[in-house]
């Protein structure tokens, strides 16, 4: 499954900053350039974990755990109320992507989002 990171500038304008995606058992990110750079002249300061440094910026980012920045975004698998949880979505295990896919990674302190 891949899911695209995006952000919404001030005057909404969205922008694709790169794509999660697990093959197996590894997570990857990669930073799509164009879209983030058009985004930091919008305000975007990229996205925490993953460097911006000019020899950075094309890597693809490899773990065998969701990132940091995307795993703040899920519910946590040891939530005491995650059998409802599972339930409402529509889920029958916890899985990262899907549930990252279902509540698009949406937090209310900032404009990132994802999407399929």
């Amino acid at each position: 499954m891949t899911l695209y990171l995006k952000w919404k500038s001030p005057d909404n304008k969205v922008f694709v900053l790169g794509e999660l995606t697990k093959k197996r058992t590894n997570f990857y990110f990669k930073y799509y350039v164009p879209g983030l750079k058009a985004a930091i002249q919008k305000g975007c300061t990229g996205v925490a974990g993953f460097d911006l440094g000019k020899d950075k910026i094309d890597n693809e980012y490899k773990s065998k755990t969701l990132f940091p920045f995307f795993k703040g975004r899920i519910i946590n698998k040891d939530d005491p109320n995650i059998t409802n949880i599972l339930t409402k979505y529509g889920l029958d295990t916890y899985d990262e992507m899907k549930i990252l896919k279902i509540t698009r990674g949406k937090l209310g302190i900032d404009n990132y989002f994802v999407e399929e």
